[in-house]
């Protein structure tokens, strides 16, 4: 390849990179999602191994946030139902310890 060739294929590439430029800047932001909200029935967190960490549940009769500790036993439980809310907490075990109401 000679000089001549390199310099063409050096030009090419720079008008290319001016064109994709161009296209970016003058072009609007697509946007790919319409909402802020990530809107599903059930979320769950985890931990680098896996573990539960957090988990968000919609159920046909409470709503409930439980927290997990370190080895993905329940540890904290907030939940709500038609009668009200409650706060439940977890032994070591992860069986029920305290609950209100």
């Amino acid at each position: 390849m000679d000089y001549k060739q390199k310099l063409g294929y050096m030009v090419l590439g720079a008008a290319m990179t001016l064109v994709g430029v161009a296209v970016s800047v003058f072009s609007p932001p697509s946007n790919a999602h319409d909402s802020e909200y990530i809107v599903c029935k059930g979320l769950t967190v985890v931990d680098n191994k896996g573990n539960d960490a957090i988990r968000l549940i919609v159920g046909e009769r409470r709503n409930f946030i439980v927290i997990y500790d370190k080895t993905g036993k329940k540890a904290v439980g907030l939940h709500t139902d038609g009668t009200g809310n409650g706060v439940v907490v977890f032994d070591k075990m992860g069986d029920i310890k305290w609950e209100n109401p």
